[in-house]
């Protein structure tokens, strides 16, 4: 599975915006984010349910990493496969 790291964890203004424009830029499965510690609010309000991206939160030291995964509509996910005997 490929992945895309940025580090905004110095961006407190424009940080839903930034964080957008490079998930928008991004072919990676999934996209990990070091932001600002305690902005989780934030981050929930501005991105409401994901649209086409699953999102968790992981508390780390100084900063917390937020982890988008790449929707897929269902039956279509490429990571799941049918066997055929």
């Amino acid at each position: 599975m490929s992945s895309d790291f940025h580090d905004l964890s110095q961006v407190a203004c424009g940080l839903v915006p930034a964080m957008l424009e490079r998930l928008e830029r991004s072919a990676a499965e999934e996209v990990v984010f070091h932001i600002r510690a305690g902005l989780k609010a934030e981050i929930l309000s501005g991105f409401g349910s994901g649209g086409v991206w699953d999102f968790s939160f992981r508390h780390g030291v100084g900063h917390d990493e937020v982890r988008f995964r790449r929707r897929h509509p269902a039956g279509t996910d490429p990571r799941l496969s049918i066997l055929d005997y």
